[in-house]
């Protein structure tokens, strides 16, 4: 399955429409976006498009109880906690599951987050950690928008971070199940 995730699309809605342009070039089966801002997504949502999302912590839906702002989803058997901080936050409600719990019992596979704007892709212990950046225009942190593709196999997941204008690759990984 091939999904692409995205994070801090805060409102710059021509890059939705661009990314709305790659989930039909790339053949995407899901879009998953982890928060800031969580309605960006309506435009994807008309268009047919799966998704999968939560808010970001400043967001209004964060305090919302039937609105999860952490979850876990499995995709080809894989264990995916989707969250917009890779910590608890102070905006957490308190049956907010906690990453760092997650990581640390090994609860799950990946943990796709947000909030920093920075793309990135990394591990602790044995969990991945991918951040696909963010969708801004113009982001004081000096990054372009971006977003990650997960090629996701039962043996393995392929990821990819690439730039949203020009789908140049800035990261790559291959995840193997059994390492």
């Amino acid at each position: 399955m091939k999904i692409i995730v995205v994070s801090d699309s805060h409102g710059e809605m021509d890059n939705i429409t661009n990314l709305s342009k790659t989930v039909k070039e790339e053949g995407v089966s899901k879009v998953i976006h982890l928060g800031d801002d969580y309605d960006d997504t309506q435009l994807l949502i008309a268009e047919g498009v799966d998704i999968e999302r939560i808010p970001g912590v400043f967001s209004a839906y964060y305090t919302e109880k039937d609105i999860p702002n952490r979850k876990i989803i499995e995709i080809e058997g894989w264990k995916l906690l989707l969250t917009h901080t890779k910590e608890k936050h102070e905006n957490d409600l308190p049956d907010d599951i906690s990453p760092e719990n997650q990581i640390k019992n090994g609860s799950v596979d990946i943990v796709l987050y947000g909030h920093t704007h920075i793309p990135a892709i990394g591990i602790e212990g044995n969990i991945y950690l991918i951040n696909p950046g963010h969708l801004k225009l113009d982001d004081k942190r000096g990054y372009e928008p971006s977003y990650a593709v997960l090629e996701i196999n039962k043996d393995t997941i392929n990821v990819s971070i690439k730039r949203l204008n020009s789908k140049e690759i800035v990261m790559k990984e291959v995840i193997h199940r059994y390492q």
